[in-house]
């Protein structure tokens, strides 16, 4: 976790994770195709995320209930909101729901990205 390679490929997997969804919005992709593309890769970036906690919970005994590991944590929970299967919006209306706050989880992402970074 600590070779450059892991880091890039982490920070690429981020970067997807935060914007994606945006992109994925703003090209107008249909959302026949689309959202299943999208959930396969967002999926994909949730479990190497869980792996990536998992591994440095094993790696590193300081890691465990750290500043860091609680950002990680809140920041790949937030990733269950951008999956169409799990709470994602996918095709649905969207509604002004204050206790779902997608500005709340990009926040929260972003957090995860900051505290990465400080790293």
């Amino acid at each position: 976790l600590d070779s450059n390679k892991a880091k890039v490929l982490s920070n690429c997997m981020l970067i997807f994770a935060m914007f994606a969804g945006g992109i994925w919005q703003l090209a107008d992709i249909p959302d026949d195709p689309g959202n299943l593309v999208l959930d396969v890769l967002m999926s994909t970036v949730l479990i190497a995320f869980v792996v990536e906690i998992i591994v440095s919970c094993l790696a590193d005994r300081n890691y465990w209930c750290s500043f860091f590991c609680i950002m990680d944590t809140v920041g790949t929970a937030s990733m269950i909101f951008e999956i169409s299967f799990l709470l994602g919006p996918a095709g649905k209306p969207s509604t002004n729901d204050a206790a779902m706050d997608p500005t709340l989880m990009r926040a929260a992402r972003i957090a995860k990205m900051a505290s990465r970074g400080g790293r």
